[in-house]
């Protein structure tokens, strides 16, 4: 967490000059605890790539298919008030697939992607629904 206090001492330092992006996979693969920087950045953060990792490997997989604890981290959001926008990032999911599994393997990505919103994401309705629509309509 050291770069993370850091981070919040400058930030506290010149009042408006910083805002945060939380990577929570980048967070979780140097071993830092997402939930703990979510509460550590506080109102600064205003923006969440949300993606999961076995914690040793930059995996960039869609959430709920490793390790990572997306209830803690959706919890964690909304007790902190997050309102910010929030990217579902899954780059790499279609790697593990042959080509030919490639038009189910998306169909099944949507399907997780909209489990993941409605069980994950609403639990913290309606703030977070502010970020997607602004990813959503390009502001």
């Amino acid at each position: 967490m050291k770069n993370i206090a850091l981070t919040v001492r400058l930030q506290s330092e010149k009042e408006n000059c910083f805002c945060a992006c939380l990577d929570v996979g980048h967070c979780a693969v140097t071993g830092h605890d997402p939930v703990k920087a979510i509460y550590a950045l506080g109102d600064r953060l205003e923006a969440v790539h949300m993606h999961d990792t076995d914690y040793k490997r930059d995996m960039h997989t869609l959430p709920l298919t490793a390790q990572m604890d997306h209830y803690a981290i959706a919890r964690a959001l909304k007790k902190s008030g997050y309102s910010g926008d929030y990217t579902l990032e899954a780059d790499t999911f279609l790697e593990r697939f042959a080509p030919e599994f490639h038009q189910d393997a998306l169909m099944f990505m949507g399907v997780l992607c909209l489990f993941y919103i409605i069980y994950v994401v609403v639990e913290y309705w309606p703030e977070i629904v502010e970020g997607f629509n602004r990813g959503w309509s390009g502001e």
